[in-house]
């Protein structure tokens, strides 16, 4: 009975160790889970800031192309009021308008000021581009 006794004891502490490795693993599972879960939370914390630099790189541009557009609306009006307009090749400004980066004009990332001098250095290398 002693023997008996002893095997089913020993056959306790054997499934007694065997749950505390499963236990071991299953915390080892919890803290790998909880590594990735910090890890996916910093990764979605940096798309989440680049998402709203790249929000607000698109209003700047909205707003630039706002300016652009009521400077070229500003310099059609300019034209149209000069007296030689009809004499000048039909012109069409607005939307469709190639905007040359090139051309060295009063704005800049800092200031989006469209000025009379600019829109006559706008206009004279327009003129030049269409009639050539």
């Amino acid at each position: 009975q002693r023997a008996l006794g002893c095997e089913r004891a020993l056959a306790i502490v054997r499934a007694v160790a065997g749950r505390e490795q499963h236990i071991k693993m299953l915390h080892a599972k919890i803290a790998s889970v909880n590594r990735k879960v910090t890890e996916r939370e910093e990764a979605a914390r940096q798309l989440e800031c680049a998402l709203h630099a790249s929000r607000r790189q698109a209003d700047d541009l909205t707003t630039h192309l706002e300016t652009i557009r009521a400077c070229l609306a500003s310099f059609e009006l300019h034209c149209r009021s000069q007296e030689d307009w009809q004499d000048l090749p039909t012109i069409k400004i607005g939307r469709s308008l190639p905007l040359d980066t090139s051309l060295k004009s009063a704005t800049s990332e800092h200031s989006t000021t469209c000025t009379a001098q600019d829109l006559a250095l706008r206009g004279s290398l327009f003129f030049e581009t269409t009639c050539d």
